[in-house]
């Protein structure tokens, strides 16, 4: 068995709890995905990825001005559109003012 490099053990761990650990450092099967649907969980029906992936797919970074830029700019909130002119080419001389207002 190859050294564990980046993994630092614990001499505060019990014996069984130092093998879990090594098992889920080195057996990727023994880990738990979290990004699945576990046994007993409760599934949600919801639109939000196919709105999103919708929004993503008709992007288009070319269609927004400086005008669309400075419109989201005097938003006080951000709409999806003034999101995407914001990460439009057009936004990059309004990348110091972005800042500001994010860190307001």
């Amino acid at each position: 068995m190859a050294e564990n490099q980046f993994f630092v053990d614990s001499d505060k761990l019990s014996e069984k709890a130092l093998a879990k650990k090594h098992r889920l450092e080195q057996d990727p099967s023994s880990r738990t995905n979290h990004m699945e649907y576990m046994e007993g969980m409760e599934r949600i029906d919801s639109d939000i990825m196919e709105r999103v992936l919708g929004q993503m797919n008709s992007y288009d970074h070319e269609s927004y001005t400086d005008a669309d830029v400075r419109r989201a700019l005097a938003n006080d909130t951000c709409s999806v559109e003034d999101f995407k002119a914001l990460l439009s080419p057009a936004a990059a001389p309004h990348l110091e003012e972005m800042a500001q207002r994010a860190k307001t």
